[in-house]
């Protein structure tokens, strides 16, 4: 037994001597590689990629009840809310609520315009235009117009001169517009010296009228 071992150790010895080979260092010839600068590669730079975001999941479906086909389904009844051509519509009360008469109305809107004494003759618009013609006259001839010049005005002025002729045709609610409040107190006193009028009507009713009066004068420098 011993011996059959040795025996194949020696043999193995044997054969290993025989194939090993030693090679001098000099005839080893690896080689360096030399790499030309210029045969370089250019590799380009990649930038990064925008990938979009993924797409968002589908919502979730409703939830669905299935309902067994044995047990009853309560369905809601929609009451029509058309009435019937032949039905009878009843109202409990009807509200008229009535314009009050007491409002002013303007001079060129309002139907039967206030009428100045002398001027009963001729179409309504007639007698507006002989009312107008009237009043504009009693200004000029009782506005002191020396007034102005006294104030140390020159030059072009407007003043406006408002005033209501009352249901019972009388001149009220004065007011004036004037680049000097002495003109504004001077254009109210013209105002009072206007006559009792006979008041406008509208719808057959009398009614307030407003008239707006302008005054215009040039004080000479």
């Amino acid at each position: 037994m011993f011996f059959a071992v040795g025996l194949v150790v020696m043999l193995t010895m044997v054969n290993y001597a025989m194939n090993y080979k030693s090679y001098d260092k000099a005839d080893l010839n690896l080689g360096v590689i030399k790499i030309d600068p210029a045969a370089e590669l250019d590799i380009p730079l990649l930038e990064p990629m925008n990938t979009p975001p993924p797409p968002q999941a589908p919502a979730a479906a409703p939830d669905i009840t299935i309902v067994e086909d044995d047990k009853p389904v309560i369905e809601t009844e929609i009451q029509a809310t058309d009435t019937d051509q032949h039905e009878e519509i009843r109202v409990e009360q009807v509200i008229v609520e009535e314009i009050p008469e007491d409002v002013p109305v303007a001079f060129v809107a309002i139907e039967d315009a206030p009428e100045y004494p002398g001027c009963d003759k001729g179409s309504k618009a007639e007698r507006k235009a002989c009312m107008k013609e009237r009043i504009g006259e009693l200004v000029r001839r009782k506005f002191n117009s020396d007034l102005a010049a006294d104030l140390g005005l020159t030059g072009v002025h407007r003043i406006d001169l408002f005033f209501t002729i009352s249901k019972t045709g009388d001149i009220v609610d004065v007011k004036a517009r004037a680049p000097h409040p002495k003109l504004v107190e001077e254009a109210i006193r013209v105002a009072g010296l206007l006559p009792k009028m006979k008041p406008g009507m509208q719808r057959g009713n009398p009614v307030k009228g407003t008239f707006n009066q302008p005054i215009i004068f040039k004080v000479e420098e």
